[in-house]
């Protein structure tokens, strides 16, 4: 007896012409908008999904956080950092929420040998992003923490980054950013 799961069902939906790829790939961004977990990434899926959500950090980050999200480590960074500049400048605090899921799930995705160099590598890029700013760093710094905090990670990656990023330390000084209330 043949077993197959949604996404297979979907991909031969179209492999047999009763489905646009178009139609496959609006399906699975809704999958995975609705936390139908370990869809494997891909940059057209995860970003029809997260414009369905404006680009709020919610299942798409959590999937994000997940390894098997970072079978392709750069191409997931790039669609982390793009959500996160979407997010920054009108919902800081949803930035805040792409940039944890992204460092945690590279955490998790990553073998222990080479974790500190990829997580520094990954810290140092964050904070290299042109779109940083004294006013959207707070947020951005707040993510990595958070990142770390998910995975008890030490931070001492973080703080390598922060210290060979130029960036003057007294921005990294006292952040807590305000947190509006959901409803």
């Amino acid at each position: 007896m043949a077993v197959f799961g949604t996404l297979a069902l979907l991909d031969a939906r179209v492999d047999a012409g009763l489905t646009t790829p178009e139609e496959a790939l609006l399906t699975k961004a809704e999958l995975l908008r609705n936390h139908y977990l370990d869809i494997p990434f891909s940059t057209d899926l995860y970003h029809a999904a997260a414009l369905g959500d404006g680009w709020q950090a919610g299942a798409v980050a959590v999937a994000l956080s997940r390894p098997s999200a970072w079978a392709d480590a750069k191409a997931t960074a790039t669609f982390a950092l793009n959500a996160a500049s979407r997010a920054v400048g009108t919902l800081p605090h949803e930035a805040t929420g792409w940039i944890s899921a992204a460092y945690s799930g590279l955490h998790r995705a990553t073998p222990p040998a080479h974790r500190q160099r990829n997580l520094q590598a990954f810290s140092l890029q964050v904070l290299l992003q042109p779109w940083i700013s004294s006013t959207t760093l707070p947020f951005i710094w707040a993510g990595l923490r958070a990142g770390t905090e998910a995975v008890s990670d030490s931070g001492a990656s973080l703080e390598a980054a922060r210290a060979s990023s130029g960036i003057p330390l007294g921005l990294f000084w006292d952040f807590q950013p305000h947190q509006p209330a959901r409803a």
